[in-house]
């Protein structure tokens, strides 16, 4: 017979709901410790070079045409010289998906696709990007923001799941829902705004303190020491 699981870890809030909304394990079992990035990669940027940074693995749960079409409302509302670089692997099941993608790219040379970026190509991104973009929906938490912050970049996120945890809106970037011209006018506060985005970097890099893995450590070894207690 199924019985429930005694204690639980969750690595953010959205999947203690989840474990709770499926009746996996009680409320008061469910612990949380959120994972990741090392402490010591944290570097503020001052670089800031016109395009918006979109990492990660490209398919189709990542919702990558959402800032395939905000960022081509955004060419069009500003005209401003800016570029987007979508970037990150394409395993075989989602080659059709990166095809249509490219398709929907086609004709604006601002849109750069890289495809199985080296991991100093991906920090270099996030050193010299304006802003980081983050389109996926329905996700456990999204390292993508906490990344941006250790770089010190403000963050255009999906208003869903994970991100709520991680973005704090109008501190260290915006949630805003999933649609092209909601991203598109966060893209354009941003970019209109240079000290105000600075600002949120800023703020994003401090925040980025609390997600290590010295803290997700420590999470798991103070509930031990409770037990021992």
């Amino acid at each position: 017979a199924w019985s429930r699981y005694r204690h639980v870890f969750c690595i953010s809030n959205e999947v203690k709901q989840r474990v709770i909304k499926g009746d996996l394990c009680a409320a008061e079992k469910i612990e949380i410790a959120y994972p990741g990035i090392d402490g010591e990669l944290r570097s503020i940027s001052d670089q800031r070079e016109p395009f918006f940074y979109l990492p990660g693995r490209i398919m189709w749960t990542k919702d990558l045409q959402l800032a395939i079409s905000a960022f081509k409302l955004f060419k069009q509302a500003t005209g401003l010289d800016f570029g987007l670089k979508i970037a990150g692997m394409v395993d075989a099941k989602s080659q059709s998906y990166y095809q249509e993608l490219r398709q929907l790219a086609a004709g604006d040379e601002s849109i750069e696709f890289v495809v199985g970026p080296t991991d100093d190509e991906m920090r270099d991104y996030y050193r010299r990007c304006y802003s980081v973009l983050f389109t996926a929906f329905n996700e456990d938490l999204g390292i993508t923001p906490i990344e941006a912050g250790v770089y010190g970049k403000p963050v255009i996120a999906v208003n869903r799941g994970g991100p709520r945890e991680i973005v704090v809106d109008g501190e260290t970037g915006f949630l805003v829902e999933p649609q092209a011209e909601a991203f598109c006018a966060a893209m354009q506060q941003l970019v209109g705004d240079f000290e105000a985005a600075v600002k949120m970097g800023r703020a994003n890099f401090d925040r980025s303190e609390l997600y290590t893995w010295d803290k997700f450590v420590e999470a798991i070894d103070d509930y031990f020491d409770q037990l021992q207690a």
